[in-house]
């Protein structure tokens, strides 16, 4: 529970902590903790398989809106202008929220809070949200 704990909640700070850095994040828990988690092999398992979880849900979230993305007309063309620049070996075209919204007049995907809070379910586990009002 507590690594699950612990990955579910790193994630809302950093989603793309490579492999060793999973071991190191453990080994300084247990010495601030004045535990022996880091040599501890069922623990270190659990905190493996509970890392490994919280990896795989961004990578089917990420994977999910891209492919929503590049099926969608701005998708399309953004392809047709990656596909460009390789062959004649120029910059890429800048991907980010506008992008995913819009591409060269070309309907892309919604990107909002529904999507951002659908990407961030994992937390829903450990969290309460409300809707509040807001305004641009």
């Amino acid at each position: 529970m507590a690594a699950d704990v612990f990955w579910t909640s790193y994630s809302a700070y950093a989603r793309a902590v490579l492999p060793n850095t999973c071991y190191q994040l453990l080994d300084i828990l247990s010495k601030e903790n004045n535990a022996l988690w880091n040599e501890m092999e069922d623990f270190k398992l659990v905190w493996r398989e509970q890392y490994d979880k919280m990896v795989s849900f961004y990578m089917t979230k990420l994977r999910a809106y891209a492919d929503k993305f590049l099926n969608s007309p701005a998708g399309t063309h953004l392809k047709t202008d990656l596909d460009k620049c390789r062959r004649q070996h120029t910059g890429l075209p800048t991907m980010d929220q506008a992008t995913l919204k819009k591409y060269k007049d070309a309907a892309g995907i919604p990107w909002s809070m529904p999507e951002v809070a659908d990407f961030f379910d994992l937390l829903s586990g450990y969290t309460r949200t409300e809707p509040f009002e807001s305004s641009v």
